[in-house]
């Protein structure tokens, strides 16, 4: 079950359950792969297309933002160097 969604673009979506699983489409939600985790509570989604073809996703959480710039495999602390 996905409880956060967000579009990077006109086809890209990603998708967020309630455990911190990260989903990715590439057809606008007719078909999903699941990518990586989220770490911590999420409590909002957003998602951007990417320089590279992968989505960027960032995601509020209780422990604070996290992005990922490889379309949802890794996130990492959004102000890490």
């Amino acid at each position: 079950m996905i409880q956060f969604a967000s579009f990077a673009s006109s086809k890209e979506a990603v998708g967020v359950e309630p455990g911190g699983l990260v989903h990715y489409s590439a057809d606008g939600g007719a078909t999903w792969s699941q990518k990586g985790r989220i770490t911590g509570e999420v409590q909002a989604v957003a998602a951007t297309e990417g320089s590279d073809g992968k989505p960027w996703i960032w995601a509020a959480t209780s422990t604070g933002l996290v992005v990922s710039t490889d379309g949802g495999a890794v996130f990492r602390p959004s102000d890490a160097a």
